[in-house]
């Protein structure tokens, strides 16, 4: 059964799995290296691939930066409205929450 995941966890695994490709380019440099001519060149021809993928995940992104952004400044900004303000205290109140003792 699929456990609901939150939006954070979502973009922290989104990270692990950018941190993942990143050592997979690693090793193309490293394995390039001894790799037949033919296979550098079908190697280089998914650069321009990845490269549009890159493009449309940046976009992503930057979207999800844009709405992230906006859900917080709605959220504060309700909140501001429906927060209770602090009831004054009175003398006795005041003094039973400063020394822990209720007042006879």
């Amino acid at each position: 059964m699929r456990q609901e995941s939150n939006s954070a966890d979502s973009l922290v695994l989104l990270g692990e799995m950018v941190e993942m490709a990143s050592g997979y380019a690693d090793q193309v440099e490293e394995s390039s290296a001894q790799d037949e001519p033919f296979m550098v060149r079908l190697a280089h021809d998914q650069l321009f691939y990845l490269r549009k993928r890159l493009a449309k995940l940046d976009q992503k992104l930057k979207n999800l930066n844009d709405l992230l952004g906006s859900r917080i400044h709605t959220h504060s900004r309700s909140h501001k409205w429906t927060r209770q303000k602090p009831q004054p205290l009175d003398a006795g109140t005041r003094m039973t929450q400063a020394t822990g003792q209720a007042g006879d």
